[in-house]
C-alpha cells in the first residue's frame, strides 16, 4: 500500500535527478544522501568460497522480494549451477545451491547482507525475483520505505536516472577473506524512444524504451527513476560505442514483471502467486496497477497485459500456467 512514507521517498527522488545545464546526460558518483541508498546493492554469486562473481545490480520493492536482471541470474546459474535454459520460454523458479547476496549499506554506514534463497523469472523478458532471507536484526521496517512503482514506460524526452554498480570487483586478501570493490554510480538522461510491445525479436523482445543515459557493466538489474520519483523501469542493455557517441541505452518497462510466478514469499504471507497479485493488494507500491490486465487465453496460457492512457493495450504471452 501507498503510505505516506512512499510519498516523501517519491518527493525526495524527484527532486535528486541532476541534469545538466546544457541537458545532456550526466554520469557521477552516488552519494549516501541519495534516497535510494540502503535499498539497492550489487549482486554477488559465491561458489563454495572459492569464486566469486559481480556483474550485476538488484533493488528491494517489498519486505523478502528484489528485482534484476534476469540475464544476470542466468549467467550466474550457468556458471555455478549448470543450468540449463535450452526450452528458453515459460516460467523459471529453484533454489540455489551456491550463494547470492545483495550486500546493501545503508545510509549511515551500517552494512545489511541479504542472501538469497530463491529465485523466480519468466521469459520471454528480463526481470527476476529475488527471495530473500531476513536481515540479521530480523527487522525488514530498518530498509523501508520502499520505493514506488510505475509499471508504464516512462514518457518520451522525460528525464531518468539509474541508479547502479558498474565495474565492481572482488578480490581476495592474503588470508583468503574476499572483499568487495563497488562504485555506486547515478547515470543521468532522457527517454528517446518507447517501444510498447518489443524493440525486437531476439535481443529486446520486451516492452523497453530506448535513453541517452550512460549504463555501464554491472548495471544490469538498477532501477531507473522519472521525475516523479518512481521506479519507472530497470537497466537492461547498453552498447559499446566510442568516447564522443552518445550512449545508446535502454530500461525494460516494468509491467510484464506482474506475470512472474513467485513460489516463496513468506514476509507477506502467500505462497504461489504472481507478483500481479501483490501488486494489485498493494503490498508492492505502484501509481497505476489498476491498468494491469491478465488471465487465461483460450489455448489455456496465462497471459499479462497493461492498459496505456492511448488505449492500446500491450499483451505479453506467457508460456505455461
Amino acid at each position: 500500500m501507498i503510505s505516506q512514507d512512499h510519498g516523501k521517498l517519491a518527493d525526495k527522488l524527484s527532486t535528486s535527478i541532476p541534469m545538466s545545464v546544457d541537458d545532456k546526460p550526466t554520469f557521477a558518483r552516488a552519494h549516501r544522501d541519495h534516497p535510494l541508498y540502503g535499498l539497492v546493492g550489487p549482486l554477488v554469486a559465491i561458489h563454495r568460497g572459492r569464486e566469486e562473481r559481480m556483474h550485476g545490480t538488484a533493488f528491494l520493492i517489498a519486505p523478502g522480494l528484489a528485482v534484476t536482471a534476469a540475464h544476470v541470474v542466468i549467467d550466474y546459474l550457468e556458471a555455478f549451477q549448470k543450468f540449463n535454459l535450452s526450452h528458453g520460454k515459460g516460467d523459471h523458479r529453484g533454489q540455489l545451491s551456491f550463494n547470492m547476496v545483495i550486500p546493501l549499506l545503508r545510509a549511515d554506514g551500517t552494512h545489511c547482507p541479504l542472501r538469497v534463497i530463491h529465485i523466480s523469472f519468466s521469459l520471454p523478458g528480463d526481470f527476476a525475483i529475488l527471495h530473500l532471507d531476513r536481515p540479521k536484526d530480523g527487522d525488514w521496517s530498518s530498509l523501508t520505505p520502499f520505493p514506488t512503482l510505475q509499471l508504464g514506460p516512462p514518457n518520451e524526452q522525460s528525464h531518468i536516472q539509474a541508479f547502479g554498480f558498474p565495474s565492481g570487483k572482488v578480490t581476495k586478501g592474503a588470508d583468503g577473506i574476499a572483499n568487495l570493490h563497488t562504485w555506486p554510480r547515478l547515470s543521468v538522461g532522457s527517454v528517446l524512444e518507447i517501444h510498447d510491445r518489443k524493440r525486437d525479436g531476439v535481443t529486446l523482445n520486451f516492452p523497453c524504451f530506448r535513453t541517452n543515459a550512460r549504463f555501464d557493466g554491472g548495471m544490469s538489474g538498477a532501477p531507473i527513476i522519472n521525475n516523479a520519483g518512481n521506479v519507472c523501469g530497470m537497466v537492461c542493455k547498453s552498447y559499446d560505442l566510442l568516447a564522443d557517441e552518445e550512449p545508446i541505452s535502454y530500461g525494460a518497462t516494468l509491467w510484464p514483471i506482474a506475470g512472474i510466478k513467485l513460489a516463496h514469499v513468506p514476509p507477506i504471507g502467500r505462497d504461489n502467486c504472481r507478483v500481479g497479485d501483490l501488486l494489485v493488494s498493494r503490498q508492492i507500491a505502484s501509481v497505476d496497477y489498476m491498468r494491469l490486465t491478465g488471465g487465461i487465453d483460450a489455448s489455456g496460457r496465462f497471459f499479462v497485459g497493461f492498459e496505456p492512457s492511448n488505449g492500446n493495450e500491450a499483451l505479453l504471452p506467457k508460456p505455461g500456467s
